[in-house]
């Protein structure tokens, strides 16, 4: 940065700053560019394979220009490998044969990635054995047992994921578990899957069915206990019964709802009579008097207001009508109707 400072003064240009895979630069060292970018002192251009809305300071983002290169065609990719080919062929003295259909499947695998089809093409003649014709078979070895098809810090591993979670909120058995198993299948690790699993539990199913938050507890201890591959059955497990449990998203509601509530009632004062008179000061103010001590009266309730007047919401979690969920609607409604009443008794 000095360098482009020194360079700015004396040509009146700015330095360009060539950054590769910028991701990799965390989000308090890409802040350290901001000043620099902003006054105009270099031209940063930094590339990265990972998504820049993940990877990428907001900061930064706000100031730069993002473009997107998309992958290549078929076309380009045919021309590759055949380039690829020739330098194989050229170097290692060789006559190594595509048939059609390989290429195909080359290309198909490739998924528009130059770089992914020339490591396939790689792998495939370390994995010659002196034969100068591929056939489908091999392909198919290579791809399915020596290269990874599964990148866990990217786009990938965000987008399967979420494909995962979708599946299990909207109960489709089937789906879940075909998404869960292709995310296993590419190494993924399991606590990550796990901690979803954990989420999920409270996000879509909460107190509809309690036992999904004890299941994925257990089924992590499980894991932990066996480890892989014998411990992958707990995932499998803990995924059929998220899926086909009874969904609510009452606490996942209320959660979000509580932030907005107590940010806009972040000033109030706790009432005198709920606050302990643990000290001299406390006790002055009037702290604790007219406090009632709920296992003291035979419905282990009173009509004491334990809210901040200055609250006026009411009602924050509102449970559904589904499993273990409809219980806890019960439960809160005799609550209310127990404390109603000793509100009147006591007027």
């Amino acid at each position: 940065m000095k360098e482009a400072e020194k360079t700015k003064k004396q040509t009146g240009k700015p330095l360009v700053l060539f950054v590769d895979e910028i991701h990799h630069f965390n989000r308090h060292m890409q802040d350290a560019f901001l000043p620099f970018v902003e006054r105009g002192d270099i031209i940063l251009l930094g590339t990265t394979t990972e998504n820049p809305a993940y990877k990428i300071s907001r900061a930064l983002l706000s100031r730069i220009k993002i473009l997107e290169l998309f992958s290549l065609t078929d076309d380009n990719l045919k021309n590759i490998l055949n380039k690829g080919l020739e330098y194989i062929n050229q170097v290692a003295n060789t006559k190594i044969k595509l048939p059609e259909n390989v290429s195909n499947l080359i290309i198909n695998y490739s998924a528009g990635d130059s770089r992914r089809l020339l490591n396939l093409l790689e792998v495939i003649f370390s994995n010659l054995n002196n034969k100068d014709e591929v056939n489908m078979d091999m392909i198919d070895d290579v791809i399915s047992n020596k290269i990874a098809g599964y990148d866990r810090t990217g786009d990938d591993r965000y987008g399967l994921i979420s494909a995962y979670h979708k599946s299990v909120r909207n109960s489709d058995i089937d789906s879940s578990l075909f998404w869960l198993h292709k995310m296993m299948k590419g190494g993924e690790d399991p606590h990550f899957l796990l901690r979803r699993m954990i989420r999920i539990s409270a996000e879509d199913i909460g107190f509809a069915d309690p036992e999904a938050l004890a299941l994925c507890l257990r089924g992590k201890e499980a894991y932990d206990f066996l480890g892989s591959p014998e411990g992958d059955i707990f995932l499998t497990q803990i995924t059929i019964y998220l899926a086909s449990a009874p969904k609510s998203n009452s606490i996942y509601l209320t959660d979000k709802k509580m932030s907005d509530i107590v940010e806009k009632n972040n000033k109030v004062n706790i009432p005198l009579h709920i606050i302990n008179p643990s000290n001299f000061i406390s006790k002055k103010k009037g702290a604790g008097k007219k406090y009632l001590y709920a296992h003291d009266f035979a419905e282990k309730t009173t009509g004491m207001n334990t809210m901040p007047e200055e609250v006026k919401e009411k009602d924050f979690y509102i449970p559904n009508n589904l499993g273990f969920e409809k219980k806890i609607r019960e439960r809160i409604e005799y609550w209310k109707r127990i404390k109603n009443e000793l509100i009147k008794k006591s007027e």
